[in-house]
């Protein structure tokens, strides 16, 4: 998706859709490498998925299909080969020829796959969203809410890369969320101690460590079996074999997959607790150490290497890795965690990125702010109104996002290797239909010019 070196120019294979009678030849993947993604939160077709009880802004029609209300976006975009991002399940709402022009605008097109986070095996969930199979019920519809929708393409039989007028699609890239931690076995924290009373105390003290962990364990996804971490690693080969199948005669997709950067880590690391009560099995210490990461042990670390080298030595090293950061629990830990997964991805040859979003999340009135000092912290202003009068809270978020961007490339997290995802998972900016026009303040597309010609051109990041 990423280029190292600004010099890398567009090479792309393209085949013009040609409607000669009744004959139509499909438009083949774009190969071309950028360093920077664009996600626009036009998330209506994420039903699953409502934050504050209802969908996030519209779908691509009318908003980011419609060139002339983002051309200097699509200007700098098509001048570093940037992406745009787009929901997988958003195709089965979009015509064949809204993708297109896309690709025709030598733009290309990363599909983001919702199902890496569910439990279920990698080849189910391939079969799921690119086929459309269910092994029994319907998936689309106990998973993802799609259940008797006639505003799109069906996606059962289909699988998400079939348009509303029944084109099939191949992506230029195909991105995968997050797998671990969230399906990792851990302990309930409210289980192993009494947090309601100072100091804490354990839950049950009269048991031994053992025993209150067997208390404690939970396990949202126990048919992923015992040797945990394996077998979610080999879930991405799985998928991605599917996808070799899929796209054999077409140009097969390239990957790059999202990595979380979050102290839960530690937390649901068993091993780590392990070692931790070791060192800590007075109740106060303990707490202490877990709740403020004293000693971590970085095992996500080794897991990105394992995974990383995994993928590669089938045939699919990952076109970039982003970090998804939560820089405001304990700053220090996840600058330092960011720097070894930079540096174990240089080791590996695969690019390091950054996904940059307002942590803020749906919090409505607050910025995302530096406190300088000499170890300088990431913190939420939550009453940013007092501060930032004049500013709506899509006019915070754009804020926010530079705030971030800038404190990173001061830490010397990002430079000019880095690649960026800017995009948003959340209500803001809350932008339908014409709105998106970049010329508004606080809109999605204002927000990432704003990040091109304040930060990245000025530092040489971007052209």
């Amino acid at each position: 998706m990423f280029v190292l070196s600004k010099s890398v120019t567009i090479v792309s294979a393209l085949l013009i859709v040609i409607y000669l009678e009744n004959i139509v030849v499909q438009t083949q993947s774009l190969t071309g490498n950028g360093k920077f993604d664009f996600g626009p939160n036009q998330l209506a077709s994420n039903v699953w998925y409502k934050p504050k009880g209802q969908l996030i802004n519209g779908h691509y029609e009318n908003s980011y299909s419609n060139f002339s209300l983002w051309p200097n976006l699509e200007l700098h975009l098509r001048n570093n080969n940037g992406s745009i991002l787009i929901q997988a399940s958003e195709i089965g709402f979009m015509k064949n020829e809204a993708l297109m022009a896309f690709r025709n605008s030598n733009i290309p097109v990363v599909a983001v796959l919702p199902g890496f986070t569910q439990c279920y095996d990698g080849n189910v969930l391939a079969l799921l969203e690119l086929y459309g199979q269910s092994p029994k019920e319907n998936l689309f519809c106990t998973i993802f809410n799609i259940c008797n929708s006639t505003e799109r393409q069906n996606p059962n039989g289909k699988g998400w890369f079939v348009t509303q007028d029944n084109f099939s699609y191949t992506p230029d890239l195909l991105n995968f969320d997050e797998r671990m931690p969230n399906l990792i076995p851990y302990l309930d924290y409210n289980k192993l101690m009494n947090t309601s009373i100072n100091p804490p105390q354990w839950l049950y003290s009269n048991l031994s460590w053992a025993d209150r962990k067997m208390k404690a364990r939970i396990d949202v996804c126990p048919q992923a079996g015992s040797d945990r971490i394996k077998n979610l690693m080999n879930d991405y080969i799985k998928y991605v074999s599917v996808v070799n199948e899929k796209f054999n005669s077409t140009k097969i997709p390239r990957i790059q997959i999202n990595w979380n950067v979050i102290a839960g880590w530690e937390w649901r690391d068993e091993h780590c607790l392990d070692l931790l009560y070791e060192k800590f099995n007075n109740a106060t210490d303990f707490d202490y150490a877990y709740r403020y990461v004293t000693n971590p042990y970085h095992q996500d670390v080794q897991h990105l290497n394992d995974l990383s080298e995994l993928l590669c030595s089938v045939g699919s090293c990952p076109e970039v890795v982003f970090m998804d950061i939560d820089l405001t629990y304990i700053t220090s830990y996840s600058l330092e965690v960011l720097h070894m997964n930079k540096q174990i991805l240089k080791t590996l040859n695969i690019p390091f990125g950054i996904s940059l979003v307002d942590q803020c999340a749906e919090i409505d009135n607050c910025i995302v702010e530096i406190v300088s000092s000499e170890n300088p912290k990431v913190i939420l202003n939550l009453d940013a109104k007092s501060k930032y009068p004049n500013l709506n809270r899509n006019q915070m978020q754009e804020f926010s996002l530079l705030n971030v961007l800038n404190f990173l490339i001061n830490q010397s997290i990002v430079d000019d290797d880095t690649r960026i995802a800017i995009t948003s998972w959340t209500t803001w900016p809350i932008e339908i239909g014409q709105e998106i026009v970049e010329s508004k303040s606080g809109s999605m597309a204002h927000t990432a010019n704003q990040i091109f010609e304040k930060i990245l051109i000025p530092n040489s990041f971007a052209r």
